[in-house]
């Protein structure tokens, strides 16, 4: 069977128009080989084919394969050659339309700032990019974003892991860069855990958060962009901002960095947000709290360092214990609530930090094995 008759086949077919003829015909020709099975399902599987065909119908077919005769076929294209004029139609038909898809993409991606590039290189040069990937039933060790990509590539054959979510969860001493179906760049906190699919929607794009991560988000005007956590809902189209369900229970706080984001409230409410506003959402709360805010501190740890204002020994202890991994201990209450202000790089040795904090404060540190010890000089 001649391959454009097949072409005209196909066409019938996806449209409706086949007679019993054809369907055997199709038939016949799917069984001669897996080659052909796959050329059907790539035509079938496509959401533009029946505007291909329709558009091929207006074109001069022969004046179309003489100029593309003249011009390729002699040199490189010898297989096309006995494939048949429509064929070469529908070759030059996907040549425009890859052409006009990638001049006219939906989703624009971020371009991340140089000090989160360099986050990034010094977080898996320290061992700290890594997380724990759960999908079908499976727990599966990643350390970069490019060996997850790897492992959602190595599970698409099962429909389990095609259909169901994946689910990256972040240590209380790890954090993770990853990149998601659209581009959008997604940087989770220790302790956070992340829901999301290999694929989005065509209408929307939708990830549910547990924890503090950081989103660059591609700009699509067609599919906005959805956070789902406990307490509400962040809509958006292509932004950066920071969202954290863990800082308060019962509370999630989003801090916009710049572009524009609206919350919903699990009632429905929907709120606009401003570039350097915070929004706090409520669990079961119809109103959303936003107030003007240093957007300096909350992205701060995205790029790579902790950032203490005016804050407790005793929590800047809780958030160090959990990083390095070391138990803290107080020798006395007071120096729990000693007040302490202060940068730190979050790659840098533990006891570099420990050192600065004892240069500013009236307390002595003893770090020994997995534990500091706080007492008063």
């Amino acid at each position: 069977m001649k391959t454009h008759s097949i072409n005209d086949i196909v066409y019938r077919v996806l449209t409706g128009e086949a007679t019993d003829e054809d369907d055997e015909q199709l038939r016949l020709w799917l069984e001669e080989s897996d080659e052909h099975r796959r050329q059907y399902e790539q035509l079938a599987g496509s959401t533009e084919l029946l505007e291909r065909y329709r558009f091929a119908e207006g074109i001069d077919v022969e004046k179309a394969w003489q100029l593309f005769r003249r011009r390729h076929l002699r040199k490189a294209y010898p297989l096309l050659k006995r494939l048949g004029r429509v064929a070469v139609v529908i070759v030059l038909l996907t040549g425009i339309a890859w052409w006009w898809n990638s001049r006219h993409s939906r989703s624009e991606k971020p371009q991340l700032p140089a000090d989160v590039v360099t986050a990034i290189a010094h977080a898996e040069a320290s061992g700290k990019n890594h997380a724990l990937l759960t999908v079908a039933g499976q727990r599966i060790e990643v350390v970069n974003d490019k060996e997850l990509a790897a492992v959602h590539s190595d599970k698409q054959p099962t429909a389990a892991a095609t259909s169901s979510n994946r689910v990256l969860t972040t240590y209380h001493d790890s954090e993770f860069w990853l990149t998601l179906d659209d581009g959008t760049r997604v940087h989770l906190n220790y302790g956070t855990s992340l829901t999301y699919p290999v694929r989005f929607a065509p209408d929307e794009r939708v990830v549910e958060l547990d924890g503090e991560a950081f989103f660059f988000v591609a700009k699509d005007k067609k599919r906005p962009f959805y956070v789902k956590t406990r307490n509400g809902m962040v809509k958006e189209y292509g932004t950066s901002f920071n969202v954290n369900t863990c800082e308060t229970p019962g509370q999630t706080k989003v801090v916009l960095v710049d572009g524009s984001i609206s919350i919903i409230t699990d009632r429905g409410r929907e709120f606009i947000v401003n570039p350097g506003e915070m929004a706090t959402m409520s669990r079961g709360e119809s109103q959303v709290f936003i107030d003007k805010v240093d957007v300096r501190p909350y992205k701060a740890w995205n790029e790579g360092r902790f950032v203490f204002e005016d804050c407790t020994l005793e929590s800047l202890m809780e958030v160090l214990s959990l990083w390095y991994n070391r138990k803290v201990e107080f020798e006395s209450d007071e120096l729990r609530e000693i007040h302490f202000t202060g940068t730190f790089d979050r790659y840098d040795d533990v006891n570099q930090i420990l050192h600065a904090i004892e240069q500013t404060t009236d307390v002595d540190i003893e770090s020994s094995g997995d534990t500091i010890l706080l007492k008063t000089k």
